[in-house]
C-alpha cells in the first residue's frame, strides 16, 4: 500500500487536538525526540484496554478529578473513561504427562454454552514455565516480586525443567465475567505504567464460577481420552529441594489420578478453603475488555470517541463485555470493518469534491 507507512520504535505521548479534533500526535523516538506526526483525516486509537484509556487521560479526555491531579487540560470530560475495566475470570491447571509430545497450541477447544466456560489447551514444549516465571501463579499475590521470579526462573529450567516442560495446560475461560475493575493515569507522563484494578472475585458470581471451571477441567483431566495420557502412577517426582508451592512435584503420587500445578487442596477441603486457594492462584488471562466501553466512552459507526469530531478507538476496550473466546479474531474483524468504512467515507467525500 503506497500511502501506508510505519514508525518503528515510537512512543506516543498524547494526542493533539485543535478544539476537540484531535490533530495528529505527540510521540518520542528511538533518539528519544518529541516529535508531532500530523493527522489530516483523524486518529485511531488502538493501544488495548490497558493503554488506550491511559491516552485518552493523558491527552485530556476523562474524568475531572484525574485531570486536574495530572495537570492536563480537559478536552472532554467523561467520568467513564478507565472505568469498567475487565480481566477475564480463568482457572488454569498444568497436569503432568507421562508421554512427551511436540509442543502444540490449541487454543480454544470448546465453548460451553451451558456452563459458560470455554476451554482452551496448550501442551508441551517450554509452555508451563512459559506461564509460571511471568505470572507466578504458584503464590498467593502478594508474594509475587521481581525476586521470587528471580529465585523460580532457574528452578523452573533447572532441576524441574523435565516435569514442567511435559505438562499440558488445561485452561477454563469464563464466558462472564461480573467483577469490574479500572485504569487510572499516575502522571501526564504516558511512559509511566497506569495504575490497574482488576478487582478479582469483588462480585461473587465470579468466585462461584470459579467451582463451575474447576469441575469442568476436572471432568476433561479424569476423562478416557485424557488418562492414558496423564497417567500419575509412572510419575517419579523428583530429589530437589523444592519450595511449598511446588510441594505435590516432589514426591511419587501412586493414589492420584493426575498431577496437577499449582497444588490443589488435599480432597475434602472445604469451600472456604477452596475459595482461598482460587484466591491464592488467581492470575490474568490477558484479556482484557471495557475500560472504553462502546456508549460510554465512543459511539457511533464510526467508533467515535464522544465529544470529538475524528479520534476512533478501535481496540478490546471498546467492548461493554468479553467475548466467549480469545478476542483476537473479533478485534481483527472490527478494525477490518472500520477501516474499509474510513477508507469508503473518504472516496465518497473525494468524489463530491470533484
Amino acid at each position: 500500500m503506497k500511502n501506508l507507512r510505519f514508525f518503528t520504535s515510537f512512543q506516543v505521548k498524547k494526542i493533539n487536538f485543535e478544539g476537540k479534533r484531535a490533530s495528529g500526535v505527540l510521540a518520542r523516538n528511538k533518539f528519544n525526540d518529541l516529535v508531532t506526526i500530523k493527522a489530516r483525516k483523524g486518529v485511531i486509537l488502538a493501544s488495548g484496554a490497558i493503554f488506550s484509556p491511559q491516552l485518552l487521560q493523558v491527552s485530556g479526555i476523562g474524568e475531572s478529578r484525574l485531570l486536574r491531579n495530572l495537570g492536563v487540560q480537559t478536552v472532554v470530560e467523561n467520568e467513564n473513561v478507565g472505568h469498567n475495566f475487565i480481566d477475564r475470570n480463568i482457572l488454569n491447571f498444568g497436569v503432568w504427562a507421562s508421554k512427551h509430545r511436540p509442543l502444540y497450541v490449541g487454543y480454544a477447544m470448546s465453548s460451553n454454552t451451558t456452563s459458560q466456560i470455554t476451554i482452551e489447551s496448550e501442551g508441551w514444549g517450554k509452555v508451563a514455565s512459559g506461564f509460571a516465571i511471568p505470572s507466578l501463579g504458584m503464590v498467593p499475590p502478594e508474594q509475587r516480586t521481581e525476586a521470587l521470579r528471580a529465585l523460580m526462573k532457574p528452578l523452573l529450567t533447572g532441576p524441574m525443567a523435565d516435569i514442567m516442560n511435559n505438562m499440558i495446560q488445561v485452561v477454563g475461560l469464563n464466558h462472564k465475567t461480573y467483577s469490574r475493575g479500572s485504569v487510572e493515569a499516575v502522571s501526564a507522563d504516558s511512559a509511566d505504567a497506569p495504575k490497574v484494578t482488576a478487582n478479582y472475585f469483588k462480585d461473587k458470581r465470579d468466585m462461584k464460577q470459579q467451582f463451575v471451571a474447576m469441575k469442568t477441567l476436572m471432568e476433561v483431566i479424569h476423562s478416557e481420552a485424557l488418562q492414558g495420557l496423564v497417567n500419575a502412577k509412572t510419575f517419579k517426582g523428583t530429589d530437589a529441594t523444592l519450595p511449598v508451592y511446588f510441594s505435590c512435584l516432589g514426591r511419587p503420587q501412586t493414589d492420584a489420578t493426575a498431577i496437577i500445578t499449582p497444588c490443589l487442596p488435599k480432597d475434602g477441603s472445604s469451600t472456604k478453603d477452596l475459595e482461598e486457594h482460587f484466591r491464592n492462584v488467581v492470575v490474568s488471562s490477558y484479556h482484557y475488555f471495557g475500560s472504553a466501553s462502546f456508549g460510554k466512552v465512543v459511539d457511533g459507526e464510526d467508533l467515535l470517541v464522544k465529544g470529538t469530531e475524528n479520534l476512533h478507538v478501535i481496540d478490546a476496550s471498546i467492548f461493554p463485555n468479553p467475548t466467549r473466546v480469545n478476542p483476537q479474531g473479533t478485534i481483527m474483524a472490527m478494525g477490518h470493518y472500520l477501516g474499509k468504512r474510513l477508507a469508503s467515507k473518504s472516496r465518497r467525500l473525494k468524489e463530491v469534491l470533484v
